[in-house]
């Protein structure tokens, strides 16, 4: 039987050039926030944007940050 991995090889040198997970959790969730306004407008669309807005924010709030000696 076969399992999946997978390499975060990638994902890894994008984070130490952008912003740090904790950083990105922020933004997103602000942005999530921000589509508020348009509820009454799009309310399936906002919630599902939202939602998927809090499934990687939940993800990028596991990552845990450290600092080493190099």
């Amino acid at each position: 039987m076969k399992t999946t991995v997978y390499d975060f090889s990638e994902a890894i040198k994008q984070a130490n050039t952008w912003y740090k997970p904790s950083e990105l959790s922020e933004i997103l969730k602000d942005a999530a926030l921000h589509l508020a306004h348009l509820v009454q407008s799009y309310p399936e669309a906002v919630c599902t944007v939202q939602c998927a807005i809090k499934s990687v924010c939940d993800f990028l709030d596991t990552i845990k940050e450290m600092e080493v000696e190099q």
